[in-house]
Order: structure tokens, then C-alpha cells, then sequence
């Protein structure tokens, strides 16, 4: 597992990462607004977020693992996987509007197999940063 800045990660081969579908987009875009506030936590980062893209500014928004495992991966097998992992764990079915200048509402998907993803392969040599 690399540990380190994004700017220091290196790989050659292929990259697979997986997106929402626009299927998902559509699910999330019709999901119902719900009655839970937004965790204390969530809302730092909204707000944050919202601070810092209104200054032109990209922050990061995830912290991610990255194995180099030798051997192929059976994409079908990750995507099922993966799919599974997101649609058992309800933090994911969550999207997030602001309304007016401070509050922050959640939407939530109720049917969580409307929500897929799907794999995104990109061959090449990674130098992230440079």
C-alpha cells in the first residue's frame, strides 16, 4: 500500500477507478429531502468545501488507498464488490444541497440499487502533480 502526498505517487500500467453512473446521477438528483440534519462533521466539510471552491480553490475531497497487488484484476468481480459496498452502507445514498447561505439539507436515495458505478480504465504512465 503506497502511504504518502498524492504528489508523490507514481505508477506505470493501468488505472481503474469507478464512477457514477448517469443513471446514478438521476437517482440522486430525484432523491427525497430528508428530515435528519446533516452530522456536525458533514457540515464542516460542506462549508469548507463551499469556503474554498468560492475562493477558485480545489481541495481534496477523499483520502484514498492505493495497492499495487501483482496479478490481474477481475474487474467484474471489483465492480460487484464494490457496488455491494455501496449500496449496504447508508452514508453513501446521502447528496447534499445548500439553501440559502447556511443550511445545509440532505437528500436521500431510497432505493439504494438504483445507485451503480461503474469502471473507468485509463493506460498510461502516472506521475500525479508534476
Amino acid at each position: 500500500m503506497f502511504l504518502g502526498t498524492v504528489d508523490d505517487w507514481t505508477a506505470e500500467g493501468t488505472v481503474v477507478s469507478w464512477y457514477p453512473t448517469k443513471a446514478s446521477h438521476a437517482s440522486a438528483a430525484q432523491a427525497a429531502r430528508h428530515p435528519a440534519l446533516v452530522s456536525y462533521q458533514q457540515s464542516q466539510h460542506l462549508q469548507y468545501y463551499r469556503r474554498q471552491t468560492s475562493l477558485g480553490r480545489d481541495i481534496p475531497r477523499l483520502c484514498i488507498g492505493v495497492w499495487e497487488i501483482k496479478g490481474v484484476c477481475d474487474i467484474d468481480a471489483m465492480t460487484q464488490a464494490i457496488n455491494a459496498h455501496v449500496r449496504r452502507h447508508d452514508t453513501y445514498h446521502d447528496r447534499f444541497g445548500f439553501h440559502g447561505n447556511d443550511e445545509i439539507r440532505r437528500f436521500v436515495i431510497d432505493d439504494p440499487e438504483t445507485i451503480t458505478l461503474a469502471p473507468t480504465a485509463v493506460t498510461g504512465s502516472w506521475r500525479v502533480g508534476a
